[in-house]
């Protein structure tokens, strides 16, 4: 599991580094994504489970 978090985070740090990256996520933040209610709705459209309680 640690190394799951470790490798999700060095994608993310590489990722950061790319402009096309750094567009997606200013669009994303800019509609909320950031938002407990968006991360859930995110969840179940791709077929996970979000635990809608905070």
């Amino acid at each position: 599991m640690t190394g799951d978090f470790r490798r999700a985070s060095d994608l993310f740090g590489e990722g950061v580094r790319n402009p096309d990256f750094q567009s997606r996520m200013t669009a994303a933040m800019k509609r909320g994504f950031q938002a407990r209610d968006a991360e859930v709705t995110l969840a179940r459209m791709v077929g996970g489970s979000a635990d809608t309680q905070n």
